[in-house]
């Protein structure tokens, strides 16, 4: 290995470096040479520093990875690699540097060590990895790269118990925050690698994941560890509650979790003191920012890495910015895998680099070049070339599980896919005090599945307890049964033969001081099913009792059970049982699953193919499911599966075993049902995925059938006892994806005459178009469950009552379902819904009830932006409303009608429209739309920049809307009264408005109000010359007005995002953001947008010199702001025009 060490000399003005050739003769260094600074250095025609612009690239850019962005990374890009190219050329391009140089890689680049020696904490930060030989690419994807302390003592001796055989990794898994990344997700594929390989290592998972845990591991473990590895959160900045820390300047933390899970920051300093006193010789540190340092540090030991080496840490691997987990999912494995093939940490380290080349992509197909995130301080190498030389290990890692209990081909073909939320579950509930562990779940949701991934889990990470016993309950109708088999497996065949006293009393006495794991599969078949009223085979009452005692008797021990069961088994309480219902796969693991049944067929999943989406949507994440169904797509194709789905029902005799399951648990459905029930399977069938007892004894009075709420809540708990539907809380059940189809094609048989079919059908139209129609005029966030729940009951509702020509149900279910779709701002759809709304009414000689869905009709297409065809349907609504006497209805199309003349600022027209409109609500007493017209009223007097006025205005309005309890309104008055405060410079009165509209929205889970207030809070931060805050806070508007489509918003967006750009210099980036905005602003008709875009254009023409782009440009805007009427724009644009003569005058006369 050839070792070169760039050694920073302070003192001197400039950042000053000598090049040492270090070999068996010593060391030997070239003349000084200067080195700039990367992170004070201006990029190209902007006023950025590259230091900040790499940490925004590297932490912030895929948050928009569009727009005026992509100029700015590859901008950042480009600077980047000429800094690293210049470095190169000032340390290596001359002299006898030159010479190190070449001679060092004669034989080529893997056999350079390149180290860079220092104790400054600036120096230290610089992005080292970037150094770049022309000739031959980045270094860091070459040889070595590696920081050292210049300060730093040798560290201490390796410990003499110290594995030369196996390598010993401690893995500090912390996940203390709400919607953490998956438990797993980073330290999964280690522990995988070194299973599927047979690698000469062995990983224990740190249990609990406490600071303190990790304390007494390492004391009762001395000299086992050679490395610790942290998965978890990191950050850098000041540390708070410790005393000695309070007075230091900003550090490095790594979040641990408390004992309850929430989150425990431990500062530098108090790590390496633990560690040093342990001696481990290697830290790994997937943490974001755990190596980052900053000018404002005290030292160079305030960042985690440096703090661990200079506590005599040999190698440190750490995260100098924050790191994407599909960045992490690339580095670990291939760190690992190198580290086991080479021995050496720093080219482990390299090969992690590689791969995080090799595969860029972190944010679906956009690339992010973060290899050179990960960095190694290494001030003593330790090499594990034993671990090298010892190969493959065959180890058998399932020793201590029983056969049953054991991943299995046949059980799960395609392994134990996702479940970390579910696994995380388990680990903590394990520590808490009820003895009992309840999975439960549909039927082939996984649930058996899981309990054996979770045991192989433990296995692999040494979590196993003393011992594991697997017991089936499937055929188990005796609690004195399932004790006689503790009691064997414990104490030996002969204990059996034991007083009934004595044999029970050492069964609990032994359960409850030894560290026991037990499983109880199938629960469901011994027990839950008979409170219901079914399962006559169940355990007697008094053997369940017994059984429940023992678990009580269990609490507060050391010995878990963990129990598996279709059923949430409502009568063990909470104090001895933890329940953790489980669901379909969610997101990528369901993808996953997915990707693993298609590769069977020889098929790769596409993830724009919206057919097979819309399948794989349909089957709810359930596992067993998507195996009987998708390997069908070979042959029938997604859509055509999609189809048949309604009529999916398994197969008897098949020979395929996922059919045989499926058939098995669907078989309850005609055999275990009570006939009495039975009646009430046709209208659960007629629901989609969700049901509810209340709703089924609801159609019963409808339907004149004699079944009660607890009747029906009996009907389904037996379901939930068979795995057919999953309790969700107030009488709500999820169902089996097979149930819907299998129920109504097995109607026949469940022995109902068609009349009472009849009766039940339209009872089920009748009260899902009565709930529909009482959810209507509700707000967003009170409609967002029932729809979320049942809108697919409702379409389907809205199917049958049209078969049948029942217009009045037909009308009731479409309005509900257009005013929702319009509600959560899917504009297309609500106007298709409107429409047909519409097309009902008068189809069933209602034109006065026509005139609602035509005034829906025209503020759809309002908030599309057409203005001319919104007010062709607001004016035709009115025309029928003030026809039929409807005055209510009529204020309404006034409001709106003013509301399109004020955006065409014919400010005139738009007052009297709502003066009409708030005369006829304050006569009818209509306090609710008097006080949406005296918001109106102040955006229009606010527009026309008459703030005292509009205040007045907004605070009317806010007083009636928080007195009738209108949340809504009362967030929408205080952003406008937050625009006003912002508008007289009064940030803090501001802000509070803004928090609070903001408050509201975001409890509300209105998505479009937060938008704004996001957008706002945004302009605020700009002009206090916040632009970090003010990019954070427009982006977050950004998301939400894409996703939902709203190009009006997104435009305003981006062109802020544009004004932020050119107040920064960053003049490319400002014009791609003004010509976004451009485009939708004149496609869309929003001339007022457009004039103020053009006007920003020829402010960035002007920066750049082109006067005379400049001065078109403005003529431009001025042109539509004189026409529109906007004297306060046309004045400022004016201004900027006799500049711009000038200046071209003096251009000319010079």
């Amino acid at each position: 290995m050839q070792r070169l060490v760039l050694r920073h000399r302070a003192g001197a003005d400039e950042w000053t470096f000598e090049v040492q050739r270090v070999d068996t003769r010593g060391a030997r260094s070239a003349p000084l040479v200067a080195v700039e600074d990367p992170l004070t250095s201006m990029l190209p025609g902007t006023a950025q520093r590259l230091g900040e612009e790499l940490t925004w690239y590297l932490e912030s850019y895929l948050d928009y990875p569009f727009g005026g962005s992509v100029i700015r990374a590859e901008r950042v890009q480009s600077a980047l690699s000429e800094w690293g190219e210049r470095a190169f050329d000032a340390l290596f391009g001359h002299g006898q540097a030159r010479d190190f140089y070449r001679d060092a890689t004669r034989d080529g680049h893997t056999a350079l060590q390149l180290q860079i020696a220092s104790d400054d904490a600036r120096v230290l930060s610089w992005p080292w990895e970037a150094l770049r030989d022309p000739q031959v690419g980045n270094l860091a994807q070459h040889c070595r790269i590696e920081r050292q302390l210049d300060s730093a003592g040798d560290p201490p001796p390796l410990s003499p118990d110290l594995s030369r055989e196996r390598v010993n990794i401690l893995l500090v898994i912390a996940r203390p925050y709400r919607d953490d990344v998956a438990y797993r997700s980073i330290s999964r594929p280690l522990v995988e690698l070194i299973q599927s390989e047979n690698l000469p290592a062995s990983v224990k998972v740190l249990r609990p994941p406490t600071f303190d845990q990790l304390r007494r591991e390492l004391q009762d473990h001395p000299g086992q560890y050679h490395i610790v590895h942290f998965d978890g959160h990191g950050g850098f900045g000041s540390i708070g509650t410790d005393t000695s820390d309070r007075f230091k300047g900003p550090q490095g933390q790594l979040a641990f979790e408390n004992d309850d899970g929430s989150e425990d920051a431990v500062s530098a300093a108090k790590l390496s003191e633990l560690l040093r006193e342990h001696r481990i010789p290697v830290a790994v540190l997937n943490a974001c920012q755990s190596a980052m340092l900053s000018e404002q540090a005290d030292d160079a030991f305030a960042s985690v890495a440096t703090a661990l080496l200079k506590a005599g840490v040999r190698s440190v691997v750490a995260m100098g910015y924050s790191l994407y987990v599909s960045g992490a999912r690339q580095f670990l494995p291939a760190f690992y895998r190198g580290l086991f093939r080479s021995g050496s940490v720093a080219e482990a380290v390299r090969s992690g680099r590689q791969a995080m080349l090799a595969k860029p992509q972190r944010h679906g197909d956009i690339a992010l070049q973060d290899w050179l995130v990960p960095v190694l301080y290494q001030q003593d190498a330790l090499a594990l070339d034993f671990a090298a030389r010892a190969g493959a290990q065959h180890v058998d890692t399932n020793a201590g599980l029983p056969q049953e209990a054991q991943v299995e081909p046949g059980h799960a073909p395609h392994g134990v896919i996702g479940r970390d939320s579910a696994v995380l579950e388990l680990e903590r509930a394990s520590r808490g005090a009820p003895p009992a562990l309840l999975l439960h779940g549909l039927g082939g949701v996984g649930k058996t599945t899981l309990a054996r991934g979770y045991l192989q889990w433990l296995a692999h990470t040494q979590g196993l307890p003393e011992k594991v016993i697997w017991q089936n309950l499937a055929e188990v109708r005796s609690f004195d049964y399932l004790r006689n088999r503790l009691v064997e497996e414990l104490f030996g065949t002969d204990a059996m033969a034991l007083p009934d006293v004595q044999k029970w009393t050492a069964l609990e006495q032994a359960l409850r001081q030894r560290a026991l794991l037990l499983i109880w599969d199938n629960f469901e078949s011994a027990s839950g099913a008979a409170d219901a009223g079914g399962a006559v085979d169940a355990m007697p009452v008094a053997d369940r009792q017994a059984l429940k005692q023992f678990l009580v008797r269990l609490r507060g021990g050391k010995t878990k059970v963990l129990i598996t069961s279709r059923s949430d088994e409502q009568w063990l309480g909470a104090e001895i049982c933890r329940r953790l219902p489980l669901s379909g796969l969610q997101g990528e693991e369901r993808q996953a699953l997915a990707q693993a049944i298609l590769a069977d067929q020889g098929l790769r999943l596409d993830a724009k193919d919206q057919d097979t989406a819309d399948l794989i949507y349909s089957l709810h994440g359930h596992p067993l499911m998507m195996r009987a169904i998708l390997p069908r797509i070979s042959r029938s194709g997604a859509r055509q599966l999609l189809q048949e789905l309604e009529q999916y029902v398994p197969q008897q005799g098949s020979d395929d075993p996922v059919e045989q399951r499926l058939f098995a648990t669907l078989n309850f459905v005609e055999e275990g049902m009570p006939a009495r029930l039975r009646p009430l399977l046709l209208p659960i069938g007629f629901h989609e995925r969700y049901v509810q007892a209340d709703f089924l004894a609801g159609m019963a009075r409808h339907a004149q059938q004699p079944y009660t709420v607890e009747q029906a809540q009996q009907a389904l708990e037996l379901l939930e006892g068979a795995g057919l539907v999953q309790g969700q809380g107030n009488n709500v059940y999820e169902m089996h994806p097979a149930l819907e189809s299998y129920v109504r094609r097995q109607g026949a048989s469940l022995m109902v005459p068609e009349r009472e079919r009849e009766c039940w059908r339209r009872a089920f139209v009748e009260y899902m178009a009565a709930v529909a129609d009482s959810y209507a005029p509700k707000a967003l966030h009170e409609q967002r469950p029932i729809f979320h729940r049942f809108g697919g009951s409702f379409e389907r509702a809205f199917s049958m009552a049209q078969c049948e020509g029942d217009l009045t149900y037909c009308g009731a279910l479409m309005q509900a379902m257009a005013t929702y779709a319009q509600n959560r701002r899917n504009l297309p759809l609500a106007a298709i819904r409107f429409e047909a709304y519409a097309a009902i009414c008068m189809r069933s000689g209602r034109e006065d009830l026509a005139a609602a869905p035509y005034h829906q009709i025209g503020i759809v297409t309002h908030d599309r932006r057409d203005l001319v065809i919104a007010g062709d349907w607001y004016r035709k609504s009115l025309e029928i409303n003030e026809r039929y006497g409807n005055e209510h209805a009529a204020a309404s199309n006034y409001h709106q009608l003013g509301i399109l003349a004020q955006e065409q600022r014919d400010f005139p027209v738009a007052e009297a429209r709502y003066r009409k409109s708030l005369a006829i609500e304050e006569r009818l007493g209509s306090e609710r739309g008097a006080a949406g017209t005296y918001h109106q009223l102040g955006v229009m007097l606010a527009e026309q920049r008459d703030f005292a006025a509009a205040e007045d205005l907004y605070r009317k309005s806010l007083e009636i809307n928080e007195r009738l309890g209108n949340e809504c309104g009362a967030a929408s008055a205080c952003h406008q009264l937050g625009i006003v405060a912002q508008k007289r410079r009064d940030f803090a009165a501001a802000l509070t408005w803004y928090r609070k509209s903001r408050e509201i929205n975001e409890r509300l889970g209105d998505e479009h109000g937060a938008t704004g207030t996001y957008h706002q809070l945004g302009m605020m931060a700009e002009e206090q010359r916040d632009f970090a805050a003010a990019e954070d806070w427009y982006r977050k508007s950004l998301e939400i007005s894409e996703r939902l489509g709203n190009e009006y918003r997104a435009a305003i967006t981006y062109h802020q995002l544009g004004i932020v750009a050119e107040a920064q210099r960053d003049l490319a980036a400002a014009e791609a953001w003004y010509r976004k905005s451009l485009e939708i602003e004149e496609r869309l008709g929003n001339e007022q947008g457009a004039a103020s875009t053009y006007y920003q254009l020829g402010m960035v023409a002007e920066k750049r010199h082109d006067f005379g782009a400049a001065e078109a440009w403005c003529r431009k805007s001025l042109v539509v702001f004189e026409r529109t009427g906007n004297e306060h724009n046309a004045a400022i644009v004016e201004h900027s025009l006799r500049r711009l003569r000038e200046t071209g005058t003096d251009g000319a006369s010079s």
